[in-house]
């Protein structure tokens, strides 16, 4: 984009960017923070969800390996500031590329930023602004941005669709919150990892969602991660709520999360308000897939292995949200307190819940394990619950595998699977098959078989 007065200005927030209220960016400022931490060796940027763009990435900025800023990350920003995550990919919206140059973009918003963010404060962030300006210039990086101008015109395009999808005004109802522009940014750096929403410019949410290359290379959001759109956009609207409301569940957000302290490291959560954010968001974004007929077991069930055992029973708690009686989530808030505080009193039973809630085999036909015909044609499993029209099967250790015909095993009702025998068995062989724990989930709840069921037979 170019504007001529006296002199030739160069603007470039975003990069690319389409004509919608909700829309997906390009922007050259997270592009350069994510590359900057990228050739630090920091983990989370350190991804090849775009594996050719991420070559050329790497072979463009090898010379500037030794630059100051990526031991300044490694020493300062890494290791005694624990910045990673979002306070990096936040940070490059505090930031304005303009004639050339790093600069901050609105010192007001940066300071009220690091009034929350204490990874961060002035002095390390003017410092880290610094050498990035010199980053920058030395490396001619806006060379490297303005030869990829197609490609991410390419990505912009590809994921329009799956913005459209979005339905901002559904937030805007259930969080009474004013209308905003939505900036889906495109994390061509940041492969699984995602961003949550904040107002970086007046009117305007930005969202970071990872992206990976489709079969031509292109950038993509997987359509299964839409619910996590969604997720980071939830962030933006229950972060004020959960912010209000901590105090009054923090005893029993801190009781929580010291029984699944383990689970939150692995998931990067690593205090207990950011549990309580985190699991209160999940709420609000399965209301949401339910509302708009998508289908939640999946997403309520990776809730389970994160962590959040509880999270079925906080479904059950919203379902007596009702629009005509609470104008908006805050008037219900105090529900989802106290619904909180009661969860440590009945952690046993949610236990006991969950130990019962994997779907399992109640019965084969012939039976398992025992002695049957060479003539076999057909292994009936039946299950205890109701289950999705999906299968897989494996190998059992130890057996020759059962030659199953894959086309024409089925579900003959929602409790009876048949696995049909491809050929003739050879008499005095042990055949078995393995039901694949994944692609076996119970219908009314999203669960998963809890590992892989073995079917074995001898052949009389």
């Amino acid at each position: 984009m170019k504007r001529i007065i006296t002199i030739l200005i160069f603007i470039i927030i975003p990069l690319i960017v389409s004509a919608q209220t909700s829309r997906p960016v390009v922007d050259e400022r997270l592009e350069l923070t994510s590359i900057v931490f990228r050739l630090a060796g920091t983990d989370e940027y350190v991804c090849d969800g775009v594996p050719e763009y991420m070559k050329e990435i790497d072979e463009y900025f090898a010379p500037y390996k030794e630059h100051k800023i990526i031991s300044y990350i490694q020493n300062t920003l890494r290791e005694r500031q624990e910045i990673g995550y979002d306070a990096v990919a936040s940070s490059a919206f505090f930031l304005k590329i303009e004639n050339g140059r790093i600069g901050i973009a609105n010192e007001a918003k940066l300071d009220e930023y690091l009034e929350g963010e204490k990874r961060w404060n002035k002095v390390v962030f003017q410092e880290y602004v610094s050498l990035l300006n010199d980053f920058y210039r030395k490396s001619k990086a806006g060379k490297f941005f303005e030869n990829h101008r197609e490609f991410y015109q390419k990505a912009v395009n590809a994921n329009q669709e799956l913005v459209d999808k979005i339905d901002m005004q559904w937030f805007f109802d259930t969080f009474a919150g004013s209308p905003l522009n939505l900036d889906v940014c495109l994390g061509l750096c940041t492969a699984q990892h995602n961003y949550g929403g904040r107002e970086y410019e007046d009117g305007t949410m930005t969202i970071v969602i990872g992206t990976f290359a489709d079969q031509n290379g292109v950038p993509n959001i997987l359509p299964s991660a839409f619910d996590v759109v969604i997720h980071e956009i939830g962030h933006y609207y229950s972060g004020t709520l959960i912010e209000k409301h901590y105090d009054e569940m923090k005893a029993a957000s801190e009781d929580i999360y010291s029984r699944i302290e383990d689970r939150m490291i692995v998931e990067a959560h690593k205090k207990p308000r950011t549990v309580a954010g985190e699991w209160i968001n999940e709420v609000f974004v399965n209301m949401y897939m339910k509302e708009h007929d998508e289908l939640i077991m999946y997403n309520v069930y990776n809730d389970i292995r994160c962590g959040y055992i509880w999270i079925n029973r906080a479904m059950d708690l919203m379902k007596n949200y009702d629009r005509s009686k609470y104008a908006s989530m805050s008037e219900f808030m105090p529900h989802i307190v106290d619904f909180t505080n009661r969860l440590p009193d009945d952690w046993e039973m949610i236990e006991n819940e969950l130990a019962n809630a994997h779907p399992y085999v109640v019965s084969t036909f012939p039976v398992n394990g025992s002695t049957i015909s060479a003539d076999t044609k057909e292994i009936r499993v039946r299950f205890a619950h109701p289950m999705f029209d999906a299968h897989g099967l494996a190998m059992v250790d130890g057996y020759e595998m059962l030659p199953d015909d894959f086309q024409k095993c089925r579900w003959e009702d929602p409790y009876t699977y048949v696995i049909a025998v491809g050929e003739q068995l050879q008499s005095g062989k042990k055949y078995g098959v393995a039901l694949m724990w994944q692609p076996f989930i119970r219908l009314d709840n999203g669960f998963r078989l809890k590992e892989n069921y073995d079917i074995v037979f001898e052949i009389r």
